[in-house]
């Protein structure tokens, strides 16, 4: 009598086959993510040691409308009004950089728009100053001013007031705002709103030769 042996079986050689699946695709960057990425990339590509402006004559009050046409959604999203009381000469021009003037209009627009209570008011003046032959802004919003130190504070880099901690931010945009003032050769002010309530925020620009009103 022969007896064959049958090999033994093993456990893993009955187990189902391994299925590979394919890797998730990656998830999309958050928009506010993406934003201070943005903001980071212009800081430093606008620093006045690094950047040669690309001076060229803008249609400020133009220029300023559409920006304010960009953040409209946003300020109806919160029932705010937003006006624009320009006081400039029709066919005022002014010699800046059209990426830098919309990304300086639009981050002050939209720390007033953060900061002004849902169903507020934001005012935006534009106007020159003869006497020191400027460009002048300012921006207004509703609401509640924050303290003395915190104005001081307000353009500082990821600064976060401490009475604002519950409204989402990054402490960029100001930054950003002041390194463009500064590219100008300009002035940027905080203060109370004396018509608001809220926070003001004044730039001055010089009117460079070249400049036709």
């Amino acid at each position: 009598v022969v007896v064959v042996a049958s090999s033994p079986v093993s456990p893993a050689s009955s187990a189902p086959p391994l299925l590979l699946l394919p890797p998730p695709p990656p998830l999309p960057p958050s928009p506010r993510l993406t934003r201070i990425v943005n903001q980071l990339l212009l800081l430093s590509q606008t620093h006045p040691e690094h950047h040669q402006v690309i001076w060229q004559s803008i249609p400020i009050e133009a220029l300023t409308q559409e920006v304010i046409s960009d953040h409209y959604s946003s300020f109806m999203a919160k029932e705010q009004s937003i006006e624009l009381v320009c006081e400039l000469p029709s066919d005022f021009m002014y010699i800046s950089e059209s990426e830098l003037f919309s990304s300086l209009l639009g981050n002050v627009l939209s720390n007033a728009h953060k900061y002004a209570p849902v169903g507020g008011k934001v005012m935006l003046w534009l106007s020159l100053d003869e006497a020191s032959k400027s460009l002048m802004l300012r921006i207004d919003n509703e609401g509640t001013c924050p303290s003395s130190s915190t104005l001081s504070m307000m353009s500082q880099r990821f600064y976060r007031a401490p009475e604002h901690h519950h409204i989402q931010g990054a402490g960029l945009g100001l930054a950003l705002v002041k390194q463009i003032v500064a590219l100008h050769e300009g002035t940027i002010t905080f203060m109370q709103s004396d018509s608001l309530g809220g926070v003001s925020v004044s730039i001055s620009l010089p009117v460079f030769a070249g400049l036709s009103a």
